[in-house]
């Protein structure tokens, strides 16, 4: 598709750090992307999210969670938080936030 005026990329790169205390669990995670390449590159679509979690072990098979995650996207960028395909669309969604709180067992 090179030289197609349709390519383009983007790279994206994160780092994730864990800390554990007794049956607490708490994790941070940060990415960032840049702003597109290649023949149809759009600038300025770059993007950050950054993600704290906490995870409480109560067995070997069951943990709560709870997690907090925020999304800037870049004037241009079309990452969203959520299922809907239309809302890099939507100018107020350029920041984003999404808080979860949940449990799992394994059986």
């Amino acid at each position: 598709m090179e030289n197609s005026g349709n390519d383009r990329h983007r790279n994206y790169g994160s780092l994730q750090a864990s800390y554990t205390l007794g049956s607490n669990q708490f994790t941070v995670q940060y990415g960032q992307a840049s702003s597109w390449s290649g023949f149809a590159g759009v600038g300025d679509s770059g993007a950050w999210m950054g993600t704290f979690s906490y995870n409480l072990h109560l067995s070997k098979h069951t943990q709560l969670y709870a997690l907090y995650t925020r999304l800037n996207n870049g004037s241009n960028a079309a990452y969203q938080l959520g299922g809907d395909p239309a809302a890099h669309a939507v100018p107020t969604l350029r920041n984003q936030h999404s808080v979860a709180l949940g449990m799992w067992t394994n059986f």
